[in-house]
């Protein structure tokens, strides 16, 4: 991670997903807005992706930054969505 200090204490999780979950990664520049808390932006993109959540992943993302950002970003902005569309195959499946 860039600006982070190496020596820092950092947590690990694992979460499980079913099958057609989509799952969004982002930068703070999504979230973060001048005039609105940190708080107030995870609870807009959580609204908005419960309601984008079933349609095919470009809209979602496009429609995602257009309600976030409304054309005018005020940071760097990167987004990556994926879902996952079908069941682990046996070599995967030995992976975990």
């Amino acid at each position: 991670m860039l600006g982070v200090d190496p020596a820092a204490e950092r947590g690990e999780s694992v979460v499980a997903l079913d099958i057609g979950a989509t799952v969004v990664l982002y930068t703070d520049g999504l979230v973060e807005r001048r005039g609105r808390t940190l708080d107030e932006g995870f609870d807009l993109i959580r609204e908005h992706l419960a309601d984008l959540g079933g349609r095919p992943l470009g809209e979602l993302c496009d429609e995602l930054l257009e309600r976030m950002v409304r054309g005018v970003p005020q940071d760097d902005v990167a987004l990556v969505a994926l879902r996952l569309s079908g069941p682990p195959d046996v070599a995967c499946e030995k992976c975990l």
